[in-house]
């Protein structure tokens, strides 16, 4: 959850303490998601990742989950979170396109098609699981379905670790 209050301090709502800072560029405070939620949301200029912290992330072809909304009218891609190097199956990346979601692998890339449009201004709940050799994409609750990637992950770990949120 991206509900904090203060800039340099990006705060692991599951308990496990894994802890994060958000760059220079983004505003915290913002009307999140869900209207019951008094938790807030955050913007960014796009200049690079929104925040980033070093939590414990599974590696190689580790089974693995990335989920976290989105509100964007960018016609653009917009990376949603990843970590890894940025060689071939070395990387894992979530992004968002107008009306599709693209799970990376580095150059090992799957594009998910989605029948609503991404970039509409209003929020959309982004999730993806993956088994290490397969992605699985739901918008809004949706399956986009299941793709495989030519070759099983292998994401390394990397010292800037987990990177959040870039338009």
């Amino acid at each position: 959850r991206l509900a904090d209050t203060d800039s340099g301090a990006l705060a692991d709502s599951s308990g496990h303490g894994a802890t994060g800072t958000y760059s220079s560029q983004v505003s915290l405070g913002q009307a999140g998601p869900l209207a019951s939620d008094p938790a807030t949301g955050i913007s960014s200029n796009g200049n690079g990742p929104a925040g980033s912290g070093d939590p414990s992330l599974p590696l190689y072809a580790q089974p693995r989950t990335v989920e976290g909304w989105i509100n964007t009218t960018s016609g653009g891609q917009n990376f949603l979170a990843g970590y890894g190097t940025q060689n071939t199956s070395q990387g894992f990346i979530v992004a968002v396109q107008p009306s599709s979601v693209i799970v990376s692998g580095y150059n090992d890339d799957l594009t998910f098609t989605s029948s609503t449009q991404l970039d509409n201004g209003t929020w959309h709940f982004i999730a993806v699981t993956s088994t290490g050799t397969s992605a699985t994409v739901y918008v809004d609750g949706t399956s986009l379905g299941t793709q495989n990637f030519t070759t099983a992950l292998d994401t390394l770990p990397t010292p800037q670790g987990l990177d959040i949120g870039a338009g």
